[in-house]
Parts: structure tokens; sequence; C-alpha cells
């Protein structure tokens, strides 16, 4: 079973096996429930390789961030050189996630702690 954007899951139905279960409506107590998610990028970071989600490409951010493998579906010709065209280019979004890997955080000890939140494994699927 997976989580997907309702509105990216139909271009991919048909490469999936009719019994495969995707969940559209994403709802945050079943979030282990589902091993990965299918949202849209609006753009991507080429400098950073981020994935950029916005309100208005991903329907369910949730989707796209809580579960452990996110497959953000993005443009190749949405690709831009660096992170400081994409915030001219996003200046108007009133909400823009960067996602360019893994958490990561570092203990009072200094010692670094990955994978604490968010997703384990981001994947960008290039069409």
């Amino acid at each position: 079973m997976a989580g997907s954007d309702p509105v990216v899951w139909p271009e991919f139905l048909a490469a999936f096996p009719v019994n495969f279960t995707v969940e559209t409506n994403f709802k945050r107590t079943r979030i282990v429930d589902h091993p990965f998610g299918i949202t849209r990028a609006v753009r991507g970071g080429g400098e950073t390789g981020s994935l950029i989600l916005t309100d208005a490409s991903s329907a369910n951010r949730l989707a796209a961030l809580a579960p452990w493998v996110s497959i953000a579906v993005l443009i190749r010709s949405s690709i831009l050189a660096d992170l400081q065209h994409a915030v001219t280019c996003l200046a108007n979004a009133p909400n823009i996630v960067f996602c360019t890997g893994p958490s990561k955080t570092a203990a009072m000890e200094g010692l670094l702690i990955e994978e604490v939140h968010g997703t384990g494994q981001q994947v960008a699927l290039l069409v």
C-alpha cells in the first residue's frame, strides 16, 4: 500500500498491478501503513539536488514528507541551475519545501544523528 497525491496517481496507475493499493486520502493516524508516497515536485535544484515542493504543486504535503520513501515526480525542464534561481522563480509561493535528503541533527555530545524525522529516502522520477 502506498500514499499518493491524487493529482499524480492517475498518471502512473497503469504501471502498477491491478491489486496494488494506493490511497489518495492520506491520514495522519496511518502514516506507518504507507511504505512510500508519490507526489509532484514543482522544481529541482541542480546545484544541490533538491526537490522543491509547493502547496500548489503537491496536493498533500504530508504524503510527500511522512513516508519512509518519498517519490517526487519532476519534469526535466523544471530543473533550475541553483537555489538563487529557485527562490526567484518561486517568490510568490507562500510555502516552499526544499527536500535535499534525510534529516540530520547533532546531539550535545557532538554525535551526528541521521534520519530522525521525515523521509529516509528521497527519489526523483524524471519525466
